[in-house]
């Protein structure tokens, strides 16, 4: 995705520890900005279109976006609208067979019988397009496939 995008710093968060007592960050230290493409923000489009909210800081807090008060009339504007988010629709259901491995039921019995019932439709398909999920190692990934809805795990393996 080749854009030309403008990036204003607004400021850093400084890392916060968990406890007192811990030297261990529980949020590491962040830069926050404010992202354009052609004088068009992408944080007031984002929620303008219901996709995002906007974080609510005390009055007293300077550590918020430059544009702060445009973000908060676009969510309201998202908000009377009905966008996004602040739909009244019912969320779909997205249901996602899992077949990226076995599962052991008992001592002796695995569950596989998911994974082969997919097999000879997989192969038929043919060339399919997947998203990868998770990667195991140089070799073994898992990989979401949007058209057929079902998680599988894919070696590489070569001659």
């Amino acid at each position: 995705m080749a854009f030309q995008v403008n990036v204003t710093v607004d400021y850093i968060r400084a890392a916060t520890s968990s406890s007192e007592t811990s030297t261990i960050p529980a949020f590491a230290e962040r830069t926050c900005a404010t992202v354009t493409i052609g004088g068009i923000n992408i944080a007031e489009a984002l929620v303008s279109k219901g996709f995002a909210t906007v974080i609510r800081y005390r009055q007293d807090d300077d550590q918020r976006s430059s544009h702060y008060d445009e973000l908060l009339a676009a969510e309201a504007r998202a908000i009377k609208n009905g966008k996004g988010l602040h739909s009244k629709k019912e969320v779909p259901i997205h249901r996602v067979a899992d077949i990226s491995g076995v599962r052991w039921i008992s001592v002796s019995v695995w569950e596989t019988q998911k994974a082969k019932q997919f097999l000879p439709f997989l192969q038929r398909a043919g060339r399919s397009e997947a998203v990868v999920e998770y990667v195991f190692s140089g070799s073994r990934l898992k990989l979401y496939m949007p058209k057929e809805t079902c998680l599988i795990t894919f070696l590489l393996a070569g001659k």
